[in-house]
């Protein structure tokens, strides 16, 4: 089983990936820890032990850790825990890995490591013409046309965080945590500003990816991924598939093209 790790903005997420063949990535367990910038390498030691420790996992269970990050400072210090721990140099996802895709944009050195495993793996396993969306802190979408090349995509502010930035910015606007609204009418704020961020999400999806069809001149495949896209998944009404293991799949198949 590989150790797979991807540090986000707001999250670190840790998953075990059984490979069983090359089409079949078995996700075992998956859990969460918060980003914390002031954390050493020791303070992810502990607290991933204890995480694995709860899960039941042994540490001969593992035989290799990839990692991809795109929080820089994180990075080196989860790295350095994932070493103390296993006694294996972690894989770490760059530009310069093995992608099994062609980057094409300008800056590729600039595009975030999570949108590169999400475009690889959906690029391995969907038919292409593609287009992800990965919702999480931001809301991702990745364009991968015929061929296997990645052209560029479109980032917008995901759901709790525009939810954030209306109760940081508002005198009479409450702090909410994202949850599922009843309706798109709200009868009061609560249930309004909800309905904004999830069905207003959902609406941008449709109109985003149409738009990118539009673009394009043909039809794409559509897969939506992330934190996020449970809220949405029965809202949009593109024809989709959600994959809620991409990011931990593709890490674990980026393992494999490069190990």
């Amino acid at each position: 089983m590989i150790l797979v790790v991807d540090i986000g903005n707001t999250t670190v997420s840790f998953g075990g990936v059984e490979i069983r063949d090359s089409n079949t990535y078995a996700v075992r367990f998956r859990t969460k820890l918060d980003t914390n910038c002031t954390w050493d390498a020791a303070d992810y030691t502990v607290h991933l032990l204890k995480r694995l420790k709860s899960l039941g996992r042994e540490l001969e269970d593992f035989s290799g850790v990839v990692i991809s990050s795109v929080v820089p400072r994180v990075l080196e210090v989860i790295r350095e825990a994932a070493y103390s721990i296993f006694g294996v140099e972690p894989l770490v996802i760059t530009q310069e890995s093995k992608l099994g895709i062609a980057v094409e944009v300008p800056e590729p050195e600039k595009v975030g490591r999570d949108r590169l495993v999400d475009c690889a793996w959906a690029a391995a396993h969907y038919a292409l013409p593609l287009v992800t969306a990965d919702l999480g802190t931001a809301t991702t979408f990745n364009v991968i046309k015929e061929g296997g090349v990645f052209c560029g995509g479109v980032i917008a502010a995901g759901m709790e965080t525009g939810l954030k930035a209306l109760s940081r910015h508002t005198a009479q606007l409450p702090k909410l945590e994202l949850a599922a609204p009843q309706r798109i009418v709200g009868q009061n704020t609560r249930s309004a500003m909800l309905s904004g961020a999830v069905y207003g999400t959902a609406a941008m999806l449709d109109g985003i990816v149409t738009g990118i069809e539009e673009e394009l001149g043909q039809k794409v495949t559509f897969v939506i991924t992330g934190g996020g896209a449970e809220y949405v998944d029965k809202l949009v009404r593109h024809p989709h598939t959600y994959d809620p293991d991409m990011m931990l799949k593709g890490l674990a198949y980026l393992y494999t093209l490069n190990k």
